[in-house]
């Protein structure tokens, strides 16, 4: 059995990141091979990781969501 959070707010972060890996790095570009993909998104994940700054994130429950 797995256990998974009691809110679901994390899958929007999840959505957030592959939404923002399709728009800039997958769709814009055409591939000729898969090294070149991996490698287009290994440059642009260490691009991220160099800028990302952690941030407080509390989950709320929202009115309806859990009904």
């Amino acid at each position: 059995m797995a256990h998974t959070p009691v809110h679901a707010c994390w899958l929007n972060q999840v959505e957030i990141c592959f939404s923002v890996v399709q728009r800039q790095v997958v769709s814009p570009n055409g591939f000729t091979d898969l090294a070149e993909t991996r490698d287009r998104l290994r440059v642009f994940g260490d691009r991220y990781k160099a800028m990302a700054q952690a941030f407080r994130w509390n989950p709320r429950r929202t009115s309806g969501a859990d009904h």
